[in-house]
């Protein structure tokens, strides 16, 4: 009798292990499972806002290239609008009217923020609203969800109902000193006598330059003539050392060759020798690949504009500097700049003849960075466009470059 009952005893206790067994193996299938099925709708999801950031991030790149196609094709008129406008004022008086900026650069970022609070507010915009949209650059979900429902629409969708926002950047290319332009350089002419050149050593040689490269014992003209046998077609070295311009390069591990082709991209600078690291992020923001054969005295840095008076007139003390540099803000708070002898008369003495005919006073090259994000996902697209000619205007712009992030 014993005997039985410890026999059902034993195959009651192997039943429970295989219950147990099964229990636990259908509870690691079903988390399995659902971990994969979690896994895979996240995969999903995270696919879906990354294509639907992609897109969001050109269509501001697109907002911001038809802002700048009107820009490029209003140009001077803007003035006679101004005028026409003001002649309505009671006064009536249009003398002195005109606006001291090109339209971009009233306008040198857009963001979903900024047209939501325009679309929804009708020009009565909530001050708590526009103090969160100033300290965050966003605007509440209350305000986001009410610019979804009114506003313009379009096949019948509002034209801000979407999900994510967008940040788009304008910086103009021709504000900038185009070192692709030291390529240019006739044979034999001394890099002193370039005009790119001289613009560049007046970059380095301001007093702050100066001391950031005589710490670190660089000389300028080392600097400006690496950038120019790196773009220049031949072989041999521009700089005072002369030589064969690939020595510099045959050392580095890996070894490589000068290009002797302009720069495709900014960063591509990074490759000269002397150039990396320090000196780069030093002078890099003033530097263009891209500008077309002028820089814009308009909307060029207060540091190019040091560098300008460096280079066409190196007498100049810092305290004349000074001055001059505050004159040309003073000027610039109520004008542009339409010929070069207004630029010359705030500088005496200052040499005009290769000065004059690298200016320009309007900007046709821009840079465009437009960023979008939808919940973790974000895509950034960094496009360099020309509006040249009324040829790449009509076409939305000749496409220089074209980057996604």
């Amino acid at each position: 009798m014993t005997h039985r009952v410890q026999a059902r005893q034993s195959r009651g206790g192997v039943a429970l292990i295989f219950v147990i067994a099964a229990i636990t193996m259908i509870s690691v299938l079903v988390t399995e499972m659902t971990f994969s099925t979690r896994t895979r709708f996240m995969t999903v999801g995270n696919n879906r806002d990354e294509a639907a950031a992609y897109h969001l991030a050109v269509s501001g790149a697109n907002l911001c290239r038809l802002f700048l196609i009107i820009s490029a094709q209003l140009g001077d008129r803007i003035d006679s609008v101004i005028q026409q406008l003001s002649a309505a004022l009671p006064s009536g008086n249009t003398e002195g009217m005109s606006l001291p900026y090109e339209l971009w650069e009233l306008m040198p970022s857009i963001d979903t923020g900024m047209l939501r609070l325009a679309f929804v507010s009708d020009g009565d915009v909530d001050e708590e609203e526009l103090e969160a949209y100033e300290q965050e650059g966003t605007v509440s979900d209350e305000l986001a969800a009410e610019s979804r429902e009114e506003g313009s629409r379009f096949n019948n969708r509002n034209f801000l109902d979407f999900d994510g926002d967008f940040r788009v950047k304008i910086e103009g290319e021709d504000c900038k000193i185009n070192v692709n332009l030291l390529a240019k350089r006739t044979e034999g002419q001394p890099l002193a006598d370039n005009a790119i050149a001289r613009l560049l050593y007046g970059m380095m040689t301001t007093e702050e330059a100066d001391n950031f490269l005589r710490d670190r014992s660089i000389e300028p003209w080392d600097l400006i003539a690496n950038l120019a046998d790196w773009v220049d077609t031949d072989t041999n070295g521009s700089g005072p050392r002369g030589g064969y311009e690939d020595d510099l390069y045959q050392r580095q591990n890996p070894s490589y060759r000068a290009k002797n082709a302009p720069f495709d991209t900014l960063d591509e600078i990074r490759l000269v020798d002397g150039w990396q690291d320090e000196v780069f992020d030093k002078f890099a923001k003033d530097l263009s690949v891209n500008g077309s054969q002028k820089i814009n005295v308009n909307c060029m840095s207060q540091d190019v504009q040091a560098a300008m008076i460096q280079a066409y007139l190196p007498s100049v003390t810092t305290g004349q500097l000074t001055e001059i540099l505050q004159n040309m803000t003073e000027f610039r708070a109520y004008a542009r700049y339409k010929k070069c002898s207004q630029v010359t008369n705030l500088i005496p003495g200052i040499d005009t003849t290769q000065l004059c005919s690298m200016l320009s006073f309007k900007t046709t090259v821009f840079t465009v960075r437009s960023t979008a994000q939808i919940r973790d996902a974000s895509s950034t697209i960094t496009t360099t466009v020309s509006y040249s000619d009324r040829t790449a205007q009509k076409k939305g712009g000749t496409v220089l470059y074209w980057r996604v992030d």
